[in-house]
């Protein structure tokens, strides 16, 4: 009989479940069990009875349960209830629930100061964490410590505006201040970004990447009573698809770039690919370096990664690409002919 609530989803059910629940008169499992109109038993009924405490309990809420003769009373003391925000936050949050599990093992390994620090951040994300189409991690979790403004822009995510005052990317003479409306935030290399609309005063409404290293100030509260402002972008994942980093251009098109990388760097960027798009290319294999191929857009990033590898990489197509990273190369070189 178990198998019988594979018919209705957990979302489902606690859809049921948190309309009764906030009812005075409360819930019993027979009321749950004709609501359902029998095709979930009652032994997953129980069971959902027992994730929901768990998930009240992290939210700061409280399954109350009240005897009346043989059965119980089930209801929860609030005007409104989101079990399912509840239940797909609590998924979300599984990744660094498992960061604090293996931090856990660290112990003698690491100092301790630092791994309780570690610790104690990862529980606090995951008890107060959003849906993940809305963050994006890269690989250095930590790069985040030091950022006081991490915790604001991350509770304001999709919902409140804030005030905030910054240096734009590579113009650290320049200074915005405004309304910034954020709807995603994106690791790249120890860094992190913030995507959304910016209302600077006085100008229109502009899509903006503000890398929150260059943030010199903000308020969380002065903008309280502005409308959330969205985007024109529907899928981050998307938005992000076709680059190297965080640099979209919306000018340019997705190209299929060319390469040869030395043998001794082949098995690396194997393990580690420079893109999801990236293949072999054994047509272009020479003595001493392989073929391989990457489909993106030209950014700065993607010529930052190139020269990062140096002679270790030579591009082969297309020729504008190659030509630009001839001309850099060879500024570079200058600077050592004095």
């Amino acid at each position: 009989m178990k198998n019988k609530s594979i018919k209705i989803p957990v979302e489902e059910r606690y859809k049921i479940w948190q309309e009764l629940l906030v009812k005075p008169e409360g819930v019993t499992y027979n009321d749950l069990w004709d609501e359902f109109d029998g095709e979930v038993d009652h032994y997953t009924l129980r069971q959902d009875k027992k994730e929901i405490a768990k998930l009240l309990k992290i939210n700061g809420l409280k399954l109350i349960e009240k005897k009346t003769g043989r059965s119980s009373r089930f209801f929860v003391e609030t005007d409104s209830l989101d079990l399912v925000s509840f239940h797909l936050n609590e998924k979300v949050a599984q990744p660094y629930i498992a960061i604090i599990d293996m931090l856990s093992k660290c112990k003698g390994l690491l100092p301790e100061d630092f791994l309780n620090s570690l610790c104690d951040k990862y529980q606090k994300m995951s008890e107060n964490v959003n849906i993940d189409k809305f963050i994006a991690f890269d690989s250095d979790y930590d790069c985040m410590a030091e950022l006081d403004i991490f915790p604001i822009i991350y509770n304001a995510l999709n919902k409140n505006a804030i005030w905030i005052s910054f240096h734009p990317a590579n113009k650290l003479d320049e200074n915005k201040e405004g309304a910034f409306f954020p709807e995603y935030l994106k690791q790249y290399q120890s860094n992190w970004y913030a995507f959304g609309m910016f209302e600077e005063d006085g100008k229109k409404t502009v899509f903006q990447k503000i890398p929150l290293n260059n943030v010199t100030n903000y308020n969380d509260e002065d903008c309280n009573s502005l409308e959330f402002i969205k985007s024109p972008i529907d899928d981050y994942n998307e938005y992000f698809d076709d680059i190297i980093g965080v640099e979209n251009p919306e000018c340019n098109e997705v190209e299929t770039i060319k390469f040869r990388i030395s043998n001794r760097m082949f098995q690396r960027l194997m393990n580690k690919p420079l893109h999801p798009t990236q293949s072999t290319c054994k047509e272009l294999d020479i003595k001493g370096f392989k073929g391989m191929k990457i489909n993106v857009k030209y950014n700065i990033e993607l010529m930052r990664v190139i020269l990062n590898l140096g002679s270790d990489i030579e591009i082969v197509e297309p020729a504008h690409i190659r030509k630009r990273v001839i001309k850099d190369l060879q500024k570079a070189l200058k600077l050592y002919d004095k």
